[in-house]
């Protein structure tokens, strides 16, 4: 029998929290008439820092949810795809700039898609007679994301309130000092100016740094794009084994402030878009789901961010393209972490310049129709660049490029972002310091979760997490290894917009065996397990690489990452490197009989193999760009 509650009230920012608390104290704890539902688990924990009762949106936003949302999602990056032309054939850039819009765009779809899915399947599972959310005093913010200022949730519930003829209440809102918007990094005019002399300043100096360094040296540079995701190590790591060469990191705006300009492909930019705006806000009833119409909002993020972003890395682009072309490094090393690396791939193409993208993400066959649509959107940043050398860490890539083919040239490298090798007397010495004697290193099992879910504002739908489902899944595996002996679960973890570390530790049990583990080196965490759980992450492909088994778990068991045998009560496993538990009700047996087989001994070495490239098989990036500068050398 379906629930019925008076008032449904949708919470999508703690500040929200606040306000409803202040302007409601004398009804707080009234009980049985309305439901608070907390977007997000930062302000579930909120609502539970006051001692308020909230639901997720886990039972809102189901596996049947993702598949459904993921098929609508298709359908309007497909529509956007057809009604979006911008190329530069000057700098030979063809697809870079579709490419840019449609990841950004498809944030903002599947935001809409996601909040409308949540707030209909709770208007229909509990009929209620009133719905709330924050809808006035909306808020133009210079983001690429959807922010809460923004009021998104509240234009849907208002929408989904005349869709069903209930009555819609508005939640005042109070202004909080400390609110933060994720902007494209400026606040007015002035500041806005300011930091555009600025950027550019930085880049100019560098660019002439490198240039004077070029000709001291006589050496022509070898170019990272950025210092994060392994690629600092990298670096450090090439200079010893290329002393002869000279690396730099990539410094300027990317994409900056340049969207301010008059320039003529500036204005041509927005002329283009203002005709897609135009488009979207006709198409009501394609942009709408499950009867709310979100064209106007999509409109308005086109309009007043993404358009700019575009704008901007027109001219960006265009002042990197000079800069190569006066630089002329030697070798680009790319992995895939800036927003201008699409861009950058099409002018080392272009231009015959030796660049190789060692991707920072993990890549796998999709075994279904969604796992193909998800997969190949992710795609479009990464594995589908127009880089002339892909490197490949771990022979799960060669199953993602079975159905998404490419033309760079693949080069088998084995891991060197990640999927380093442990170091177990590092791991023991972090064990004895964490734990401080409390277990024995020898004696006691540790079971590593270790996760990526993705935001509201950036879902990737079916393949990952969202946080809720991430909270959810923590909180299972909690409550199955409190009953394993001689086993510890840590859970590592970094605090993000909708998860704080301290949201974390409100929301999930922790305990004597239950660890969050935040600061401490992964590898090492890594080192001193005994099994590795999680649903989608590069964490995965580390712990194969380190022959350390993993378990798939979380979300009802709607995804595998690798095709993996399923652990049912009663059934006792065989020896393997990975494995799927799909119900809460059969997380203890899998954990306690896998950790039984001892899979980390040496007799099983070989069930990581397949997931491992051999020496024998691995090329060095090293000679691939020695044999590369030579070739530039002699032309």
């Amino acid at each position: 029998m379906k629930s019925k509650f008076k008032k449904i009230i949708f919470l999508q920012d703690p500040s929200e929290v606040d306000t409803y608390i202040k302007h409601n104290r004398q009804r707080l704890r009234s009980r049985g008439d309305k439901l608070l539902i907390a977007m997000t688990p930062r302000v579930c924990s909120r609502l539970a820092e006051n001692n308020l009762t909230a639901r997720d949106t886990v039972r809102y936003f189901t596996n049947e949810s993702h598949a459904r949302v993921l098929k609508k999602s298709r359908a309007l990056v497909e529509w956007l795809d057809n009604n979006f032309s911008l190329t530069d054939m000057d700098l030979g850039i063809e697809r870079s700039y579709k490419d840019t819009f449609l990841f950004r765009a498809r944030f903002v779809i599947n935001y809409c898609l996601w909040a409308s899915e949540v707030v209909v399947n709770a208007v229909e599972m509990h009929r209620p007679e009133i719905l709330q959310a924050a809808s006035l005093g909306r808020r133009n913010v210079p983001s690429l994301f959807v922010e809460p200022e923004e009021r998104y949730l509240g234009h849907i519930v208002r929408e989904a309130a005349n869709k069903k003829n209930i009555r819609f209440e508005n939640l005042r809102r109070s202004k909080r000092k400390n609110d933060k918007v994720r902007s494209l990094g400026f606040c007015g005019s002035r500041y806005r100016a300011a930091r555009h002399i600025l950027k550019c300043g930085k880049f100019q100096l560098w660019e002439k740094s490198i240039l004077l360094k070029t000709v001291i040296t006589c050496k022509k540079p070898v170019l990272f794009t950025t210092r994060f995701y392994g690629m600092q190590r990298l670096a450090d790591e090439m200079r010893q084994t290329m002393p002869g060469e000279r690396f730099y990191f990539l410094e300027g705006p990317a994409v900056g402030t340049f969207y301010a300009s008059r320039a003529n492909s500036v204005l041509e930019t927005k002329k283009i878009f203002k005709n897609l705006i135009t488009l979207v806000e006709k198409e009501k009833e394609l942009f709408s789901f499950r009867g709310i119409s979100f064209s106007e909002l999509v409109a308005q993020k086109i309009g007043n961010t993404i358009a700019d972003f575009i704008s901007g890395m027109r001219l960006w682009v265009r002042a990197l393209g000079e800069s190569l072309n006066r630089l002329k490094p030697r070798a680009v090393i790319s992995n895939g972490n800036r927003s201008d690396d699409m861009f950058l791939a099409e002018l080392c193409h272009k231009k015959g310049i030796p660049a190789v993208l060692i991707s920072h993400g993990s890549h796998v066959r999709p075994k279904n129709e969604y796992e193909r649509i998800e997969w190949g959107e992710h795609g479009r940043t990464f594995l589908k660049t127009k880089f002339p050398f892909l490197a490949m860490q771990s022979p799960l890539y060669e199953g993602y490029l079975d159905v998404f083919p490419t033309a760079s040239r693949t080069i088998k490298t084995g891991p060197m972002l990640w999927g380093r090798p442990v170091n177990l007397q590092k791991a023991r010495a972090l064990f004895n310091k964490m734990f401080e004697g409390r277990y024995d290193f020898n004696k006691t099992r540790v079971v590593l979760h270790a996760g990526t879910p993705k935001s509201s504002d950036a879902l990737r739908l079916y393949v990952y997490e969202t946080p809720d489902e991430y909270i959810r899944s923590i909180r299972e595996l909690a409550a199955a290894v409190l009953n394993i002996p001689n086993t510890i679960l840590v859970v590592r973890s970094r605090p993000t917009r909708e998860i704080g570390i301290g949201d974390l530790k409100r929301l999930v049990p922790f305990s004597e065996k239950i660890i969050l583990s935040t600061d401490e080196p992964f590898t090492d965490i890594l080192g001193m397990s005994s099994l590795l759980v999680s649903f989608s992450s590069t964490t995965i492909e580390e712990a194969l690489q380190n022959r350390i088994p993993v378990l798939f778990y979380g979300c009802a068991g709607r995804y595998q990452h690798i095709a993996a045998p399923v652990i049912k009560k009663g059934i006792s496993p065989k020896p393997q490197a990975v494995y799927h538990a799909k119900a809460a009700e059969d997380a203890e047996y899998a954990i306690r009989h896998i950790l039984d087989l001892g899979l980390r001994h040496a007799k099983y070495r070989y069930l990581f193999e397949p997931y491992i490239y051999s020496e024998e098989e691995r090329e060095d990036l090293v000679d691939l760009l020695n044999e590369q500068l030579k070739k530039g050398a002699v032309s």
